[in-house]
């Protein structure tokens, strides 16, 4: 704990130093105030988990002030108490731990769309997007997912999915998948990580390996996939098997 702690000391030293970012003491000695706290979180991490660890900071120094001698940041740091350089390095751990949680969490997203993509591609799937939610009509629904599923599970499933009457032009859907905002990709993610239970994987190359390679779960995959197309994104969906 001890090095850990001295690490990222050091490493706040290092960046303040850099960013020539100065602080100056209150004159009641109960905190001081960081000029350029912007720049010394933006080298840190970034972006908002950034502004997080800039609080993390503010919160171990104490408040802002608009008058003092400004002095260099790195020399305030290790001039603070032991209790006051804990609490700094915990609420940037913390931080980091947060930002490193989100960071996996993306990657998992983006494995997760490109295992779509390869799916989708795969199957030849196009989808067309509605201009209206004017209305909607059954037909071809339980041919396409007869042909999907096969048997009378197929055409069950078919004959109890709506799709939506489009005269747009019909496009690959894994272009679909890549150009959809954040929100629905998530929602994506999380419909097939239902399906995908416990499976662990390290990239996107073992994902798609593990999935392709078990028919019955590529189709669970599939079948999810094409029910967020005609519910979430409210699409017509055809297919052609390579």
């Amino acid at each position: 704990m001890a090095n850990r702690k001295d690490d990222i000391m050091k490493l706040c030293c290092e960046i303040s130093a850099n960013k020539k970012i100065k602080a100056a003491f209150k004159s009641s000695a109960k905190g001081a105030a960081v000029a350029g706290g912007g720049a010394f979180v933006g080298g840190l991490i970034g972006g908002p988990a950034g502004i997080a660890v800039g609080a993390a900071l503010g919160g171990a120094l104490g408040g802002w002030m608009t008058s003092g001698q400004f002095k260099p940041l790195p020399e305030i740091i290790m001039e603070l108490a032991p209790t006051q350089q804990d609490k700094l390095v915990s609420d940037i751990m913390a931080v980091m731990a947060s930002v490193f949680e989100h960071n996996t969490m993306q990657r998992q997203i983006d494995d997760v769309m490109g295992l779509c993509c390869k799916i989708s591609d795969s199957r030849q799937i196009k989808a067309a997007l509605q201009n209206s939610a004017k209305g909607a009509a059954t037909a071809g629904g339980g041919a396409f997912l007869g042909g999907l599923l096969g048997g009378p599970p197929g055409g069950a499933l078919g004959g109890a999915v709506g799709w939506w009457m489009t005269n747009d032009k019909f496009q690959p859907l894994h272009q679909i998948i890549i150009e959809m905002p954040p929100q629905q990709k998530k929602k994506l993610y999380s419909d097939v990580m239902a399906v995908l239970g416990n499976l662990h994987w390290v990239d996107l190359a073992q994902l798609i390996f593990l999935v392709m390679g078990n028919s019955s779960l590529q189709m669970r995959v599939l079948t999810t996939l094409i029910s967020f197309a005609t519910k979430e994104l409210g699409a017509k969906v055809e297919y052609g098997q390579k």
